[in-house]
């Protein structure tokens, strides 16, 4: 093997008996970890991938630090995603039933992995490198209470996303060996970002329904006690913690399906805006907690997130001569009308790379977001060009 080759093989199979290649900006980065959920890990249109994990906000960030990142990566094309040919007919344009289409996809997956020695799922042949010790430990469908006490087995969620993730070589429908807290705490980090460590509590009344169902809602109390003990463990581990608030999830696209439903079930305007309210005071009061907990922690800051997407609704993400809004189809959310584009997570690690660059006065450049615009499957004119009219869509 040649004296390049062999530092490449390094530098994407990073362990603790192998010497790190790249050279972070500042120490900070030496150790750089991502803990949460689907933001975390990077899932697009309603499913985790390549594409997807190397769009994510740590993704981004340690890119733009030069920390090492590795991820457990998926094979291309593992997963099938939500395409714009699934979407309703113009005007409405709407979204395709979210588990109707996890469940088919999961199906789907199941047949690529089985383990023809065995006969058994085997979701080590979902990955690229399933021996590889990964620092992004995001798994799509977690809560908080997940992160800290670890996956349920029994919900599909956890177990599609965290056997990916956590735990491959587990047997499908066992408990999962590790939690995401653990693995954390394991690797002895420096830097610990999160976009959305309790995201699933809120959004979950949304996306896991057609309507709104509040009773999705973590009860604030249990969001409480599990915020002070998680981030009491995270400041234990000595890292410089970076953990974001939540925006206002019904600005999210799907939730215009969701009003939709609700107005042909007979709901009043007044039903369907209170209980939308109720869901952006819960949110609301979930970072209030954060902010409350994460103050008592020298080394825990707080990225502002919610106020971040506050001001690209009132005035847009402008990129170049485009400017664009976290509204269907217009660049910043991906096909499922929940999650981030490219574009869209890279304005997420935009916020974390200002807010650290405040905090600690560095230097940290911000991502090419012209270049990722450009190339974003979901830019409107991408989408155009694929044979999708966006112009037809309300």
């Amino acid at each position: 093997m040649s004296l390049i080759a062999l530092l490449s093989f390094i530098a994407c199979h990073p362990t603790s008996e192998k010497p790190i290649v790249n050279d972070p900006i500042d120490p900070m980065f030496d150790q750089f970890v991502v803990i949460g959920a689907s933001l975390s890990q990077g899932i697009q249109s309603a499913v985790p991938s390549d594409l997807g994990a190397n769009a994510s906000p740590g993704s981004v960030l340690a890119n733009m630090v030069n920390a090492n990142f590795p991820q457990p990566l998926l094979k291309p094309g593992i997963f099938r995603e939500i395409s714009f040919d699934l979407m309703g007919e113009a005007p409405e344009c709407s979204y395709p039933s979210k588990e109707g289409f996890l469940t088919q996809s999961a199906l789907e997956l199941f047949g690529r992995i089985i383990n023809p020695e065995t006969n058994d799922i085997d979701f080590r042949l979902a990955l690229q490198d399933p021996t590889l010790e990964i620092q992004n430990l995001g798994v799509g469908g977690s809560r908080l209470r997940s992160v800290l006490h670890g996956l349920d087995p029994s919900i599909q969620a956890h177990q599609l996303m965290g056997r990916l993730v956590l735990d491959p070589a587990g047997e499908y429908g066992d408990d999962f060996s590790t939690t995401a807290l653990e693995r954390a705490e394991e690797l002895n980090p420096t830097f610990i970002m999160s976009p959305d460590l309790f995201g699933n509590d809120i959004i979950s009344a949304i996306v896991n329904s057609d309507t709104v169902d509040l009773n999705e809602l973590t009860p604030l109390d249990e969001l409480e006690t599990d915020m002070e003990l998680l981030l009491e463990r995270l400041a234990d581990t000595g890292a410089i913690v970076y953990i974001s608030t939540l925006p206002r999830v019904s600005i999210l696209p799907r939730s215009t399906d969701n009003i939709r439903t609700m107005r042909a079930e007979g709901y009043s305007e007044e039903e369907i805006n209170d209980l939308l309210a109720a869901v952006d005071a819960h949110g609301f009061a979930a970072n209030e907690l954060l902010k409350e907990y994460a103050s008592q922690h020298p080394n825990i800051y707080i990225t502002p997130l919610y106020d971040r997407v506050e001001d690209v609704i009132e005035n847009g993400f402008v990129i170049g001569e485009h400017t664009l809004y976290p509204t269907k189809f217009d660049g910043l959310i991906s096909l499922d009308g929940f999650h981030f584009s490219d574009t869209g997570y890279a304005m997420v690690a935009e916020a974390f790379i200002d807010q650290v660059n405040a905090d600690f006065e560095l230097d940290i450049p911000r991502p090419d977001l012209e270049s990722i615009y450009a190339s974003d499957r979901v830019n409107p004119d991408n989408l155009r060009a694929m044979g999708f009219d966006v112009d037809a869509c309300e």
